[in-house]
């Protein structure tokens, strides 16, 4: 299901792009439209159409450089290490951005978190609108974010190719830990 080695044909465009961000935007209300928690939206995303992924190809492996070359679009799902001044903006009823301001190392800790969530909600919306998607984390975040954020606002968290895969790249899901391996009930 999450595997787009070999991309079909379909090429993908900034509508898609446009429709699968908006999708990812309102995946984390309930549908009654309230927030499930108050998450604070850090995630900002980069994609990049099938060719111009290449740019990012020096700071993976080879494997992985060539899966960025034949996904329709990759994206750079990256947190902004400021997001917390559109906090009063955000959660308009809270006061936030104060209790940010003043620790920045909620900031940072609140932000991968975040931005992890987001990244989730991303992919759970390609997959709604019947894309596959690819992970990429064996990355060199600290080159690729000096090449496409030389500003250091916005850091990498990780990779995620979009596109239809093609039924030949399909295989079975590998092996996943049982509940008990995995879980554990107090």
């Amino acid at each position: 299901m999450a595997r787009v080695r070999h991309q079909s044909s379909t090429p993908a465009t900034t509508v898609g792009c446009a429709r699968r961000y908006q999708c990812r935007r309102c995946s984390a209300c309930t549908s009654g439209g309230r927030p499930l928690q108050r998450i604070s939206r850090p995630l900002r995303i980069r994609a990049h159409t099938r060719g111009q992924g290449a740019a990012g190809a020096p700071h993976l492996s080879a494997a992985d450089a060539q899966k960025i070359m034949v996904a329709p679009v990759c994206v750079i799902v990256a947190y902004d290490t400021q997001f917390h001044q559109w906090l009063g903006g955000l959660l308009p009823a809270r006061q936030v951005r104060s209790l940010c301001d003043s620790n920045p190392s909620l900031i940072e800790e609140r932000a991968r978190r975040n931005c992890s969530v987001q990244g989730a909600y991303l992919m759970i919306g390609a997959r709604v609108l019947g894309l596959d998607y690819e992970l990429i984390s064996g990355f060199n975040g600290s080159t690729l974010d000096a090449e496409f954020f030389p500003d250091q606002r916005w850091k990498s968290s990780f990779l995620c190719n979009l596109g239809y895969a093609s039924e030949k790249s399909l295989f079975p899901a590998n092996p996943r830990p049982s509940f008990d391996e995995a879980c554990r009930v107090a």
